[in-house]
């Protein structure tokens, strides 16, 4: 599913990175494509989602943005019951899902469609002044620190900042943007090809 090419004036939206055991690479890749990410959109409040991968051997393997109608989707009770009672699926995975790291944000910022064939991430210390590159889709959202407790994952060191994401049609101009425009003292600067299924 693609974002929509709008300018979000309100809402928000949630960036997860995460790794899988490589045994179980392709049996994961299968069930976040066919179960995992369906379920969350069958949520209220869950627009759309968008799926990118590193190369092989990077770390956080993959990239997950999930558009959302605002970040306190992700405390409705819907969303909770899910969260507390995971498909047999999910369970059984679970445990070879690594380096988890789930970043809920209320949009600052966001323009154009996350649907490009790369995405350039990085986690920002302090909310920047909003740029927009030249010809790329952006979200850019401050951090929700209320919402990052979560029972696969924490990431303590980020108490509050902002998260971007850019995406492109080639990972240089995505790249070259959040260097410009964004990374400052960045952390977590990645980059990532769309995944098609």
């Amino acid at each position: 599913m693609a974002m929509n090419d709008t300018v979000l004036s309100v809402g928000g939206f949630l960036a997860l990175f995460n790794g899988v055991v490589p045994r179980f690479e392709a049996e994961y890749r299968d069930w976040h494509a066919s179960e995992h990410v369906p379920e969350r959109l069958s949520l209220p409040g869950f627009r759309s989602a968008v799926r990118f991968e590193a190369e092989p051997g990077t770390e956080p393997r993959y990239f997950t943005l999930y558009d959302l109608m605002g970040p306190e989707v992700l405390a409705t009770d819907a969303y909770k019951a899910v969260v507390a009672s995971p498909t047999p699926r999910s369970r059984a995975l679970r445990p070879y899902i690594t380096d988890f790291a789930r970043f809920p944000c209320a949009a600052i910022s966001a323009f154009g469609s996350m649907d490009c064939a790369f995405a350039a991430t990085a986690i920002l210390p302090a909310v920047p002044k909003v740029a927009a590159g030249d010809g790329v889709a952006f979200r850019l959202g401050m951090l929700e620190s209320e919402l990052l407790d979560f029972p696969l994952g924490r990431m303590p060191e980020v108490a509050s900042g902002a998260v971007v994401a850019i995406a492109a049609a080639d990972a240089r101009a995505a790249i070259d943007c959040l260097l410009r425009d964004w990374a400052g003292d960045a952390t977590r600067i990645g980059v990532f090809r769309r995944i098609e299924r």
